[in-house]
């Protein structure tokens, strides 16, 4: 008897699941697509890298703030690299950096010149804090064992009902095309006066820790074995909290100390007095800001190219 009854039960289970396959499949196609990338960023610039005629002579790595700040393609009509990809991504840390790096942007040897953004606040030190680096290292490490399942509809829309609110918010940031092909973020375009104050972590101790210190070290150390030129960029985006100025002095000191120690060029282009129209919030450049901030550090490019050998002069 007990063993009719659990024959039963699978039999019931199955139909169960049977009848859902058939009625979820009717529907997938209403449905938002479920993504394993861990932000829109990340999906939208790993296949613009991967779309790319050619690859980057220039690549730039950073957070939003550079992300925001520079147009690529501005670089290239002015004639200080024959070709640039804007890489850079919210929630930015070496860490993340050097995973996205390792795994998703290839080859190396075709990059003449990495600019290496780092924002002038120290990256995060909690690992709740850099969702990026765990995310990216997990996609990173899929080795398709799923596959099979990708033929049940219920897999594929697996979490989508759940989190079908987020699911449609990406869809939509992905279709409104707020990046270029070469990665510049133009959501910012046209807005000042806003603010992101309460957003971020606490500015936090003037230097790296240990784990992202290492990360941007071999970050620096394999540009170098790769050919490419890695030079540092302090970015121009202001922390949206109150932080004294002696306490980022004391961290931009930090950043010029390790640049000196690793003989890596640092720009610093945080100290520059920006326009205030420029910025949309604390941490991001509008258009008008973009135009200048490309131009400048075009300047800069321009000028390194030509007395760095080896730098794709």
């Amino acid at each position: 008897m007990a063993t009719r009854t659990l024959h039963l039960t699978i039999i019931g289970a199955l139909l169960v699941i049977g009848a859902a396959e058939i009625a979820v499949r009717a529907i997938e196609h209403e449905l938002p697509v479920l993504s394993d990338w861990p932000t829109v960023e990340t999906e939208i610039k790993s296949a613009q890298l991967n779309e790319l005629a050619k690859a980057p002579s220039l690549l730039m790595v950073g957070s939003s703030s550079l992300e925001a700040a520079v147009d690529p393609a501005q670089l290239v009509s002015m004639g200080a690299v024959p070709e640039a990809y804007n890489s850079a991504f919210p929630f930015f840390s070496p860490a993340a950096t050097e995973v996205w790096l390792e795994d998703f942007v290839q080859p190396w040897g075709s990059i003449d010149l990495l600019l290496i953004g780092l924002p002038a606040w120290p990256p995060p030190t909690d690992p709740a804090d850099d969702p990026l680096t765990g995310g990216l290292s997990v996609l990173a490490e899929d080795d398709g064992s799923s596959d099979l399942l990708e033929n049940l509809a219920l897999w594929r829309v697996r979490g989508v009902l759940a989190d079908l609110e987020e699911a449609v918010q990406r869809e939509k940031s992905v279709a409104n095309q707020l990046w270029t092909d070469l990665g510049h973020q133009t959501f910012y375009y046209g807005r000042s006066g806003d603010s992101l104050a309460g957003v971020f972590p606490p500015y936090g101790a003037p230097e790296m820790d240990v784990v992202q210190e290492g990360a941007l070290r071999r970050i620096l150390d394999k540009a170098r074995r790769t050919g490419a030129t890695p030079v540092i960029v302090l970015e121009p985006g202001r922390f949206p909290d109150p932080v004294s100025e002696e306490t980022v002095a004391d961290y931009i000191g930090w950043l010029e100390s390790f640049a000196a120690d690793l003989e890596v060029e640092l720009w610093d282009t945080y100290s520059v007095e920006w326009d205030e129209s420029f910025y949309a919030d604390e941490a991001h450049f509008n258009d008008r800001g973009t135009l200048a901030y490309t131009r400048y550090l075009g300047e800069l490019l321009i000028d390194f190219r030509a007395r760095t050998p080896g730098s794709g002069a």
